[in-house]
């Protein structure tokens, strides 16, 4: 029989009075199953924080706070559901009145005869017996909240770590601090490539450059990166380095120049050193030093005329790259000089000069 149902048969039989108490004695006995159920879940969630506290001490968790909100958050979406589901019928409380508030079956018995169609007077005795004894109820005394020691204690213990662990200085602070420093440190530099990298298109599209172009799309990649990978100190910095360079790149009309310039001179060296017209291609500064350095070890065992041959292209590479490198244009005509001077004399000395000049 569902509550609506009940309630109409206690009105007709037993009166609106007797069904309003009915109703106070379910509202009572439901507020006490919450309770029950709050100091559970309260005990478990009280767990659940001080275990984040611990773990938050022990690793570097930034989202420590999240997680213990999303802890007492599920906790009371678990309460409310669970209250939810323990809400007692008319007749669960009539049961349980007559078991803890001394009716002696005297209100279940009621609600059933209070359902029957049939009358006579030893039914209308009983009903009248449990009106009466349900008018002297004390309904501020029924079904008091009774709490349980065990969940008690469990909850206490875990609120009193919790606080310990909350007032006690928290060793990963200043790692996340830095962490939290580091990326916002990321997201400014990160902000400002990607204002370089919009002037760069905007340049690019009145005067298209393949080599701006990938340098649009190299800092736009690294502007992401730094969003993405922030919180990595070391690595920052590296980048942050590494953009500013590109940057002050960008900025100087003339450091393209240089740079192909470089390159002309370092692939012009390397043929000079080696003989070879397809040597180091790509212009590799570090590449054209490696192939001096063997020139170097090798003057011992050159002819006289391969000497002056090294010698001539070595000369002729340092006037070519005179004008956009004068310092490294100077050092290769140097080693020419002593190159050619060792070819001519074919002494110890002026080997071991030569030798020296290309390192």
């Amino acid at each position: 029989m569902t509550d609506r149902l009940v309630a109409a048969a206690v009105r007709e039989r037993l009166g609106t009075d007797a069904l309003a108490r009915l109703h106070r004695l379910r509202r009572r006995l439901w507020w006490r199953r919450a309770v029950r159920s709050g100091l559970l879940i309260v005990a478990a969630a009280i767990l659940g924080v001080a275990l984040v506290q611990l773990l938050a001490r022990a690793f570097p968790l930034e989202a420590a706070p999240w997680i213990q909100a999303g802890v007492g958050g599920a906790a009371l979406v678990a309460w409310i559901i669970d209250t939810a589901r323990r809400r007692p019928s008319l007749v669960d409380a009539a049961r349980r009145a007559d078991e803890e508030l001394g009716m002696r079956q005297r209100l279940g018995t009621a609600l059933e005869l209070a359902g029957h169609e049939a009358r006579d007077p030893l039914e209308a005795r009983q009903l009248g017996d449990a009106r009466a004894r349900l008018n002297e109820v004390d309904l501020r005394r029924a079904f008091r909240p009774q709490l349980a020691r065990r969940p008690l204690a469990i909850a206490g213990a875990g609120l009193a770590m919790t606080l310990l662990l909350v007032a006690w200085p928290n060793p990963q602070d200043d790692l996340l601090d830095q962490r939290r420093a580091a990326r916002d440190a990321a997201e400014r530099v990160a902000e400002r490539v990607e204002e370089e990298a919009e002037e760069i298109a905007e340049e690019n599209v009145e005067n298209p450059d393949p080599r701006r172009e990938e340098l649009e799309r190299e800092l736009r990649e690294l502007a992401r990166q730094l969003r993405e990978q922030g919180d990595d100190r070391e690595a920052t910095l590296a980048r942050i380095g590494s953009i500013q360079e590109e940057l002050s790149r960008t900025a100087d009309p003339q450091a393209a120049e240089q740079d192909a310039a470089l390159s002309q001179l370092a692939r012009a060296a390397s043929r000079a050193a080696t003989g070879d017209e397809e040597a180091n291609p790509e212009g590799d500064p570090e590449q054209a030093a490696n192939d001096l350095d063997e020139l170097a070890e090798r003057t011992d065992e050159l002819t006289p005329e391969e000497a002056a041959a090294r010698a001539e292209e070595l000369r002729q590479a340092a006037q070519a790259g005179a004008a956009s490198q004068p310092q490294v244009a100077q050092a290769l005509a140097q080693a020419a000089d002593a190159l050619d001077a060792a070819a001519r004399s074919g002494s110890e000395e002026a080997r071991q000069a030569a030798a020296e000049a290309l390192e």
